[in-house]
């Protein structure tokens, strides 16, 4: 290699990478928007993920609690910091660059 250490690219390429950044950049901040939307429609649980809720039922004739479990799905915070990570990653993904093809003109 000469000059660049990166791999070098013809135009046409370089025109579809630069599509690519920009898809990119939009599946991220889909991803980013749509895991908080999610998160917070089903309950923004600032802990970690559960699949069952405990409640607590009065029994009529002792008067006396007893907890019952509900099995449903409260997304934590682990999640949605996943997400993000992978819309993160995608993100750096689009901020890579490559070398343009060098042309030579001295023929």
């Amino acid at each position: 290699m000469q000059q660049g250490a990166g791999p070098e690219l013809g135009p046409l390429l370089y025109r579809g990478l630069a599509r690519m950044r920009r898809v990119l950049r939009i599946m991220a901040l889909c991803i980013a928007v749509a895991s908080l939307a999610g998160w917070t429609a089903l309950g923004a649980n600032r802990g970690w993920t559960k699949t069952t809720v405990d409640h607590k039922h009065l029994d009529l004739v002792t008067g006396l609690e007893y907890p019952v479990s509900e099995n449903r799905f409260v997304p934590g915070i682990d999640l949605l910091a996943l997400s993000w990570m992978s819309a993160a990653v995608l993100f750096g993904g689009s901020l890579i660059r490559l070398q343009r093809k060098a042309t030579n003109n001295n023929s």
